[in-house]
């Protein structure tokens, strides 16, 4: 609720939240790096998975993208770093931000053609 409330102070609108309340041994298909919960986000928000783009900062959050059809991004902040040079190791390369507001910086600072640079998002 603390979310939404600051979301919303701040002129933000959060169209929902999901979350896996199942424990790590339950072997669902919602916790990351499982797609379900993203799919249950996209068939609730009629948003295309082509236009839709997680901004993570784990390494479960980019598997959980892929799987599914997301494209994906990390954040530096919180396990963001560690996290992107895990995924460097492996040979993987996915767009990484500073933080939220570079993020958001660049995505607001653009038009809908122009493409949020390496993540394949329009």
């Amino acid at each position: 609720a603390a979310m939404l409330d600051q979301a919303r102070a701040a002129g933000a609108r959060i169209a929902g939240v999901f979350v896996c309340r199942h424990a790590p041994g339950d072997h669902c298909d919602c916790r990351k790096p499982a797609p379900g919960l993203l799919r249950s986000a996209l068939r609730e928000s009629a948003i295309a998975a082509e236009q839709t783009l997680l901004l993570g900062d784990d390494v479960r959050d980019v598997e959980a993208a892929r799987a599914a059809g997301i494209a994906a991004a990390l954040v530096r902040t919180g396990k963001g770093r560690h996290a992107a040079a895990q995924l460097l190791a492996r040979g993987e390369v996915v767009p990484v931000f500073d933080d939220l507001a570079q993020f958001a910086r660049g995505f607001a600072g653009r038009d809908a053609a122009t493409e949020i640079p390496g993540t394949g998002y329009p």
